[in-house]
């Protein structure tokens, strides 16, 4: 009898110890894994929506329609206007300097998403990834830059939730009209300066300086200049 007890309770606690195991297992392993994998498709869909707001905005800015409004799905997170990006065009005769807020998705792991002036940026704090690229010309052949100056409508500063947010075009102004052959500057001020960088010099064939702190400037020589200034309302329904 004295040996089934004893076989008895090693078997237990065996079994026992197979179930802490896997509880541990779970706990450590499996649960971060479904997390991590739930968070991913959430910021998935906000990336979604992001490419939406930037093609609505471009047509409230192109004058293809005076209002867009666009749903966003959270389930996490946090979306809200941000701290204004600083961008500066200079020319042989104009020196025009615009600060520009962004449209900001800041998850709940610290992944970030954001529409800023026509491009939609990614920043999950091991690197910056321009999604979308603005609508901006910057070449020999001509610069042409849209300024969108997003500003807060009524209605809450922050949501999250599923949610939509209303843009509407307020203003339009022509800032430079320039046909004169020159060295235009465009200098940017962003804690994403390295993926504007990127996109400036690999696609638009800027000229960049390295990144000092947050602030990028790129030249280039140019046959004319256009810069737009729009002005757009955001609202969160």
């Amino acid at each position: 009898m004295t040996d089934r007890a004893q076989a008895e309770t090693l078997g237990f606690s065996t079994v026992f110890g197979l179930v802490m195991l896997m509880i541990v297992v779970v706990s450590l392993v499996v649960y971060p894994a479904i997390e991590d994998v739930q968070n991913s498709q959430r910021v998935s869909n906000v990336e979604r929506g992001m490419a939406a707001f930037a093609g609505n905005v471009n047509d409230v800015v192109g004058n293809d329609a005076p209002r867009r409004s666009t749903g966003f799905r959270l389930d996490g997170g946090q979306l809200a206007l941000g701290d204004p990006v600083t961008v500066t065009v200079t020319g042989d005769a104009f020196d025009e300097t615009y600060e520009v807020r962004p449209l900001v998705y800041r998850s709940d792991d610290g992944t970030e998403l954001v529409y800023v002036n026509g491009a939609v940026v990614r920043d999950d704090g091991h690197g910056v990834v321009m999604l979308t690229e603005p609508r901006l010309q910057f070449s020999d052949q001509g610069v042409v830059l849209p300024v969108v100056r997003l500003d807060e409508a009524t209605g809450p500063a922050a949501v999250g939730g599923s949610t939509r947010v209303a843009t509407v075009r307020e203003a339009t102004r022509v800032a430079v009209a320039d046909r004169t052959p020159q060295r235009v500057s465009i200098t940017i001020t962003s804690p994403r300066a390295d993926a504007w960088q990127r996109t400036l010099e690999s696609d638009a064939g800027a000229t960049c300086g390295s990144v000092s702190g947050e602030t990028l400037t790129c030249t280039v020589d140019t046959q004319r200049v256009s810069v737009v200034v729009v002005d757009v309302d955001v609202s969160f329904e």
